[in-house]
């Protein structure tokens, strides 16, 4: 079967669809956010989960890649991030609550509507809330910012009650997502969902899905396919290891526009490389709601007029990096450490003292006796700067009880 393409929601001419579809793919890779905070993001995330503290973002590679040690070789890493996310997630208080509207203004549609919200906290058969708010403090904890997605979804059903007191399956059910916050696109013109005129996310989904869910041969379109490029999932946060190279997967773009003049209802498309699956008008989160764009957007600290928010554990690296440096240089001080004894040359006889575990210093001198050379030990003031710092973690993140809970 043909793709579901309305009329009037593409450029009739096909040098103007070619463009509107390289703009689509264009967001992908090119979109600001992937240049100015995908690799920040990646790399505390590296930090936090992995541990990987020492390695930075290479923009170049764009990767994460381990630094260069110059004069130290010890690489020694205490993560005082992993358990501060997790106290910190623990703290942020998240509440959600459907709320059933009423008809009108009369009374007994008033009274219809506080019962409705009321069942409806009791009745949700598809979404587990607690479990998407868990990843959606997650994302906001690493990287300052995280999206919650509302849509109507027809080929998923509830259940209500009739008036004989049995369920009634109802087609039709609200469902909502987190999804990952490297696959989002907004318009970077606006710097708040009141103000987008259009919205991107990114899905990745197998032609055996493609072919179910928009109903199509896929097989028999012109698909852009690039199952085995290395930059399949460039401008994505995908665990390229974890893939099943067997399976033919496909990157679609999932585009909402807002009403306009020219698009009264707005638009909605769904496109993969230069095919379209998906044009119609934009019917939002729930029918009869028209043009909107069923993503939210929250941050966790503003950074002046971006729309990208920075998270805690930003302002808490670089403490962390001067940590794991001060920790790394003690450890290898001791570790290289050994008592030395001075000896006048010749007064050592053959076998008579061992090496391991002390340094003999043979100096030219008058015979005389041997005697322990006191090392210079590290300065008090390395101890003292090393509590600085542990301390400065939850006073700088604004967590003053850290808990491993």
């Amino acid at each position: 079967m043909p793709p579901h393409i309305a009329p009037g929601i593409l450029p009739s001419d096909e040098k103007e669809r070619k463009i509107f579809l390289d703009f689509l793919k264009k967001q992908i890779k090119d979109h600001p956010v992937v240049k100015e905070h995908h690799g920040k993001w990646k790399e505390i995330i590296e930090w936090v989960d992995e541990g990987n503290q020492f390695s930075e973002w290479n923009e170049d590679a764009r990767t994460v890649k381990p630094v260069t040690l110059v004069r130290r070789k010890k690489r020694l890493i205490v993560n005082l991030m992993k358990p501060l996310a997790e106290a910190l997630e623990s703290k942020i208080n998240t509440t959600f609550k459907v709320v059933g509207s009423p008809n009108s203004s009369e009374q007994a549609d008033i009274s219809a509507g506080k019962v409705s919200t009321k069942f409806i906290g009791y009745n949700d058969y598809v979404n587990s809330i607690e479990a998407l708010w868990e990843d959606f403090k997650y994302d906001l904890t690493r990287t300052g910012n995280a999206f919650f997605k509302v849509v109507f979804d027809k080929g998923k059903h509830g259940y209500a009650k009739n008036k004989d007191g049995g369920k009634v399956r109802v087609e039709g059910e609200v469902v909502m997502s987190v999804p990952s916050v490297f696959n989002m696109r907004p318009d970077p013109t606006s710097k708040n969902r009141e103000n987008w005129k259009w919205f991107i996310e990114i899905v990745e989904m197998t032609e055996a899905e493609i072919e179910e869910t928009f109903d199509v041969d896929f097989k028999k379109l012109k698909a852009e396919t690039s199952e085995t490029s290395a930059s399949k999932y460039e401008g994505m946060n995908e665990p390229e290891e974890e893939k099943d190279k067997s399976v033919n997967t496909h990157i679609l773009t999932l585009y909402w526009e807002v009403d306009s003049k020219k698009y009264p209802k707005g638009r909605h498309i769904i496109a993969t490389g230069d095919t379209v699956l998906h044009a119609e008008e934009n019917t939002g989160c729930f029918p009869g709601k028209d043009g909107g764009i069923p993503s939210w957007h929250l941050g966790y600290h503003r950074k002046g007029n971006s729309m990208w928010h920075k998270s805690p554990m930003h302002y808490i690296q670089p403490i962390q990096r001067a940590f794991n440096r001060l920790i790394s240089i003690i450890s290898e001080h001791i570790e290289g450490w050994r008592a030395k004894i001075v000896a006048p040359f010749g007064t050592i006889k053959k076998g008579a003292y061992t090496d391991e575990s002390f340094e003999i210093l043979e100096i030219m001198q008058g015979s005389g006796p041997i005697h322990p050379v006191n090392t210079p030990s590290l300065g008090a003031e390395v101890p003292a700067h090393l509590d600085f710092l542990r301390s400065m973690i939850p006073e700088v993140s604004n967590v003053h009880e850290v808990s491993y809970a």
